[in-house]
């Protein structure tokens, strides 16, 4: 799940800006890889890694003129 918040300001009449909060993965919600099939392998049909990527948060400020 991705979250999104923004909150628009007047500077002046022409001029405004944003700020921004951004998340991906927000909840940090792991999709498992498939298992080992590697059948010489200590690690057989265990799930050792992930397919997602891990929780990004980033922050913004926009300036529109």
């Amino acid at each position: 799940i991705d979250l999104s918040l923004f909150k628009q300001f007047p500077i002046t009449e022409r001029i405004r800006g944003e700020f921004r909060f951004e998340g991906f993965n927000f909840f940090n919600s792991p999709t498992w890889s498939i298992p080992d099939r590697q059948v010489t392998d200590t690690n057989f049909n265990r799930v050792t890694t992930t397919v997602s990527t891990a929780r990004q948060l980033q922050l913004g400020v926009k300036l529109y003129f």
